[in-house]
Order: structure tokens, then C-alpha cells, then sequence
């Protein structure tokens, strides 16, 4: 586990429930906001199961448009729709004798949830368009961000697939609630992330620190990485001043022509192009960054930012990179 970043009361408890559903082979719900890290927690649990030997399948729900979720999850048969020109294996089944992950599980369709309890229930799949049944051998980790529970109440969520899949839970706390943590992720993501982009870093100033405990998070885990990266990658400075409500409060003016109110325009004689060239990327961050916010840092799919924005999924992929923007 020696990703789970963490020495707080909450980030201990998380572990604990790792390493003891990790010998269990019942299905596991994990619950947090975006950015908690519900993706490295799946990891640990797999990796420290029985099933290590075989594969991590994962599955965003959210990514998988109406039309090819069911082929997706279930697989196919050859003809069973207009370019079925093969027989498809689904997801499933690739996940034999392993661990398959429905990440974002919230946003599966009623149908789909139907069809998806059967699986879970009698460990079996039928293609689409197949009468064959298939027997499975997997375990099931699905995560949320979203409380569904209340999703039960309100019809959009089926009782009894949840009852299925919160035979054992984890919840994974924000980061406002693990400060005690913040610090060592700091630390942990800035030597990380400067030995990949090839630069140096020797810390923070104390006013960072400071800055990023009284910080809220709302992006979480994810957020703080990217703040760190993107300095690593605009900063010549090796030891690191990282306000995050600078970002926070970064807005596109209303008016046309009215920047002062967000770039320090009050010293001129200071402004280079390379500056300037800063202060685009980090509105064009800013306003992606509130993009993915929205779709829950869905990048593609009908729900996802490429969409919104217009762009190809792999154009805002490129994007994202350049940028120093993870959605992982």
C-alpha cells in the first residue's frame, strides 16, 4: 500500500479496511468525492488479494455512451447489431479469475443495472444477441462519488444492487478532512513529479504550507497534484510558493478588456512575454479545470468535457498534458 499517501486517523482506517477485505472475496463499494483516490485504493485491494495474479479490469460507466455499454460490460455476438462483424468479449469476461472495477457506477441506466445484477448474482454473462450463457469467476469493486442511497429514493438506482455491492465499504475522506495529511502529500507528489518531468525541487515555502491547510480542496487529492505539477512546469524556483486560491478565485472577465481583476497589472516594468504567456495558460487551465469540475473529470464520452468544449477527446488529451492537468 505504498501509494495510500497518509498518516491521519481517516487515512488509517482506510488502510486497515484494505488490508482486511483484501483476503475477503466479497464485492467491495467504495464511496468518496472526485479526486479522493478511489483508483489507488482499488489497486491495493488487488494487489494484496488472492486474485493478484490476474487481471485489474477497469471500467469508467461514465465513458460508456447508451449504445455500446451493454457489448462493452457483456460482449458481443457476430451480427447481433449493425457492425457486429466479430464476436466481442466484454469486459467480464476478460476479467476472469481477476478483480473488474465499475468506477462512477452511479451513472449505469436502470436497464443496465438489471442486467448487471444478474451477472454479479449468478456469476454468468450472455452476449448480446447470444442465448449462451458463460461462467465467470470474478470480484467486484464498484466506487462512487455520488450517495445512492438517496439514489434508491429517488428511483435512479436500483435497492437491490446496492444491497449487492455494499457487502463491504470503504469510504475515503476529502482531503479537508485528513489536513494532517496535506503536507505529506506535498512532499510526496513534489519529489515525485520532479523526477518525472526531469526538474528540481527542494520543498515549499512556509507560506505554501499554510496556504494549502487553510485551503478547502475542492478537487481534492487531484487537485493538489495538479497545482504541484503545474508549478513544477512554469516555476524556475526550486523551492516552491503555491497559493491555491489564486486558482480558486481565477475568473474569465465579463467585460471585454477588463483583466485587472485577476492579473497584477499594478507593476507593469514586471510583465514579459513569458509572464504573459503564464497568465493564458493559466486561464485556459482555469477554465478546463472548471470544465472537468463539471463532468467530474469525465474527458470523453456524452457526458465528458471533450463535448463540452467542442474538441476532439485526444485534442483535449494533448491539451491536458501540456497543461500539467491529470484527471487520474
Amino acid at each position: 500500500m505504498e501509494q495510500i499517501i497518509g498518516n491521519s486517523a481517516e487515512m488509517q482506517t482506510v488502510k486497515q479496511k484494505i488490508k482486511a477485505f483484501s483476503t475477503l472475496d466479497a464485492a467491495i463499494l467504495i464511496e468518496g468525492e472526485t479526486g479522493t483516490g478511489k483508483e489507488l485504493v482499488v489497486n491495493a485491494i488487488h494487489r494484496e488479494s488472492i486474485r493478484r495474479n490476474f487481471p485489474l479490469v477497469k471500467i469508467n460507466c461514465a465513458a460508456l455512451s447508451p449504445e455500446i455499454v451493454e457489448s462493452e460490460l457483456f460482449g458481443h455476438i457476430k451480427g447481433a447489431f449493425s457492425g457486429a462483424v466479430n464476436d466481442h468479449k466484454g469486459k467480464f469476461e476478460y476479467a476472469e479469475n481477476g478483480t473488474i472495477f465499475l468506477d462512477e457506477i452511479s451513472e449505469l441506466s436502470l436497464t443496465i443495472q438489471a442486467k448487471l445484477l444478474r451477472v454479479l448474482q449468478e456469476k454468468e454473462v450472455v452476449r448480446l444477441g447470444s442465448n449462451e450463457t458463460r461462467k465467470i469467476n470474478f470480484r467486484v469493486v464498484a466506487a462512487t462519488n455520488k450517495n445512492l442511497s438517496e439514489m434508491v429514493r429517488m428511483g435512479t438506482f436500483r435497492a437491490d444492487l446496492l444491497f449487492r455491492l455494499q457487502q463491504l465499504t470503504i469510504y475515503i475522506p476529502p482531503l479537508r478532512a485528513r489536513g494532517a495529511d496535506i503536507a505529506l502529500l506535498a512532499e510526496y507528489f513534489g519529489r515525485k513529479l520532479s523526477n518525472s518531468l526531469d526538474t528540481d525541487f527542494s520543498g515549499f515555502t512556509s507560506n505554501t504550507i499554510t496556504h494549502f491547510r487553510k485551503y478547502d480542496w475542492p478537487g481534492n487529492v487531484r487537485e493538489l497534484k495538479n497545482r504541484i505539477q503545474q508549478q513544477l512546469v512554469t516555476s524556475s524556483e526550486t523551492v516552491l510558493h503555491i497559493n491555491p486560491k489564486r486558482f480558486q478565485n481565477l475568473q474569465v472577465p465579463a467585460a471585454k478588456g477588463d483583466v485587472s481583476q485577476f492579473l497584477d497589472l499594478n507593476r507593469p516594468e514586471k510583465l514579459t512575454m513569458s509572464r504573459i504567456k503564464e497568465y493564458k495558460e493559466n486561464i485556459e487551465k482555469a477554465c478546463i479545470e472548471a470544465v472537468l469540475q463539471h463532468t467530474r473529470w469525465r474527458v470523453s464520452g456524452p457526458k465528458g468535457a471533450a463535448k463540452i468544449l467542442k474538441v476532439n477527446a485526444s485534442t483535449l488529451d494533448s491539451r491536458l498534458k501540456k497543461l500539467g492537468i491529470s484527471t487520474k
